[in-house]
């Protein structure tokens, strides 16, 4: 990447993670090296324009800060003396901002552009897991558990697929097994290895259905024995269970004493009417005999 002390841009990121991703790919499939677009000429020319608007725009603005004061326009000087401005000078200014604005919203286009089109060049693939809790949580796992089966041929050995998903975006329940999966794969994953954590974790997951004895992998009966996150440990002598009657007779409690007091005022209005009868009689025919 070129020199720039500031700190990277959205687009430097999403460039860097692109070239990971592909390097990784060619190593396991033993495609022939690929140039980085982080490093591509064309890249850096069209990134570096768009760092050179951003500064010019810095620049240009802490020496033309204008503040309107006592009904004055005053342009702030870089020796922090001020300096009077008419109101055209001042218009002139922020038109001049403006139209820096303009360049960088055009120069930064110009960059979204060009990774765009590198990524789509590389066709690159997302798998996503939709939130939901603990449904969306067994859901994504079938997913996966899924695609992993479709990864894998005849002899039990691991195909594309599955290994083909370059990126994992989840949120919520997906995430808990979109978490689960990325730490099992990095575990797998080994740098030196012509195959890598997710060809192991296929072979991990379709290990239940090899054959009808077969136990499934050990994070999988890990994940489905501690799914059930209120009360991981059944019985009567866990801890678990005795925590959770707790919590729940707590709620409970806590419910009662927002709510009876709310129910209660509303259920006693009709005694408290009842109750004032006597004395709305009295008043009556005090007023019927002075009136």
């Amino acid at each position: 990447m070129a020199d720039d002390p500031g700190p990277k841009t959205v687009w430097q990121v999403l460039v860097e993670e692109a070239d990971l991703i592909l390097q990784q790919r060619n190593r396991l499939q033993n495609s022939p090296a690929v140039g980085r677009i982080s490093e591509d000429p064309a890249f850096l020319k069209i990134h570096q324009s768009f760092l050179d608007r951003q500064k010019e725009y810095k620049e240009y603005a802490s020496a033309h800060t204008v503040v309107h004061t006592h009904g004055k326009d005053v342009e702030a000087k870089a020796n922090g003396t001020p300096e009077q401005k008419g109101p055209d000078e001042s218009q002139q200014v922020e038109e001049t901002k403006e139209q820096k604005e303009n360049k960088i919203r055009a120069a930064e286009e110009d960059v979204a552009k060009f990774v765009y089109a590198a990524l789509h060049k590389a066709n690159l693939s997302a798998l996503s897991l939709s939130g939901g809790g603990i449904r969306s949580a067994t859901f994504s796992l079938g997913v996966i558990e899924g695609l992993a089966q479709g990864s894998i041929d005849g002899a039990g050995e691991p195909t594309k697929l599955l290994q083909e998903i370059d990126y994992l975006s989840t949120v919520s329940g997906g995430g808990y097994i979109g978490g689960w999966f990325s730490s099992w794969v990095n575990r797998k994953d080994d740098p030196k290895a012509d195959r890598s954590g997710v060809a192991e974790v296929i072979k991990s997951l379709n290990q239940g259905r090899l054959g009808r004895f077969d136990r499934e992998a050990a994070p999988v009966s890990f994940l489905r024995e501690f799914s059930n996150y209120l009360n991981p440990r059944l019985g009567v002598t866990s801890a678990d269970t005795w925590a959770l009657i707790a919590n729940y007779v707590r709620n409970v409690l806590l419910n009662w004493v927002v709510l009876l007091p709310l129910i209660a005022s509303v259920l006693v209005i009709p005694v408290v009417f009842w109750a004032l009868l006597p004395v709305l009689d009295s008043y009556k025919q005090a007023t019927e005999f002075w009136f």
